[in-house]
């Protein structure tokens, strides 16, 4: 009798996790590490991201089909070019790459080229990894705009993902991908505000702007809330953008490396296109500090 009694005990040991707990447990190990990795700084968050975009590379590829895998080792090389250009150039420098092999990618598109969505890929993946560099930059700054751009990321990933499940209503954007909502949407982006004005308010963040010391009491939380607001549309525009390509290529995930995930793709699509966001304004804002200064202070706005 107790030999049959502690049979169901174990297979409910056994019990594999939910796909919600492996995206919770892999979604915090994630965070630990980029937290770390930017924290840390230097070198190391360059070649932190300079991986991620590698890996979204090669996601890219396998992803959009067989015949774009000819010569990984070109689509490698530009995108760690593009990282050392950030890094050691400058984001005016690095900015002209990423934008070269956008124009690339787009005039491969028009001349239906065979390799036209490795290109594209390149260019994915070299935004990607030219943005959050330039951002992190090489000070306390980076710092604050990089914690600024993730959390209106994952503000809006988490607030639309439970928001839409729990509200439902009308589709965002049917054609492209049937689950997302537009409650779930609106959610996201009041979460982003909420969360990133309340960061800006917590956090005493100091920026060198003009030899003069900004911290956020000079940042108008209005401003802030705009600004995490257009992020938080930027992340929403490139989870739809991928969800496209994935609808395009008859996908369901753009890889297996991450449960609950799907691949890195699939869990960074809404900060490829937050980070280019916010590396663009705070560029055309920065006057004569960084691009983080730029993000974070009202500049010209």
């Amino acid at each position: 009798m107790p030999s049959r009694m502690s049979a169901p005990s174990s297979h409910r040991s056994e019990k594999p996790l939910s796909e919600l707990t492996k995206r919770v447990l892999s979604g915090l190990v994630l965070i630990t590490v980029a937290l770390v990795t930017t924290w840390t700084g230097g070198l190391i968050s360059v070649g932190a991201f300079l991986l991620l975009g590698l890996i979204v590379l090669m996601e890219w590829e396998r992803l959009t089909g067989p015949g774009t895998q000819r010569r990984p080792f070109v689509g490698i090389l530009l995108v760690a070019v593009a990282a050392v250009v950030a890094h050691y150039m400058g984001p005016v420098a690095a900015m002209a790459v990423a934008t070269g092999l956008l124009f690339v990618a787009l005039g491969a598109a028009l001349l239906e080229s065979p390799r036209r969505w490795s290109i594209t890929g390149i260019a994915y993946a070299s935004w990607l990894v030219v943005s959050l560099v330039s951002l992190r930059g090489h000070d306390s700054a980076g710092l604050s705009a990089i914690l600024f751009v993730f959390a209106a990321v994952w503000a809006t990933d988490s607030a639309a993902y439970f928001g839409g499940r729990a509200m439902g209503g009308p589709k965002l954007f049917p054609a492209v991908s049937p689950n997302k909502t537009w409650s779930g949407a609106i959610t996201g982006a009041l979460a982003a505000v909420v969360v990133c004005v309340g960061y800006l308010a917590w956090a005493d963040v100091h920026v060198a702007a003009r030899a003069h010391t900004v911290d956020h009491t000079s940042i108008s939380l209005i401003y802030a809330g705009l600004m995490a607001f257009i992020l938080s549309v930027a992340a929403q525009a490139g989870d739809l953008f991928e969800s496209g390509l994935k609808r395009r290529f008859g996908a369901k995930d753009s890889g297996t490396l991450l449960p609950g995930h799907g691949g890195f793709m699939d869990r960074v699509d809404g900060l490829v296109f937050a980070s280019a966001a916010a590396f663009l304004i705070g560029l055309s804002t920065k006057g004569q500090g960084t691009v983080a200064e730029g993000l974070l202070t009202q500049g010209s706005f």
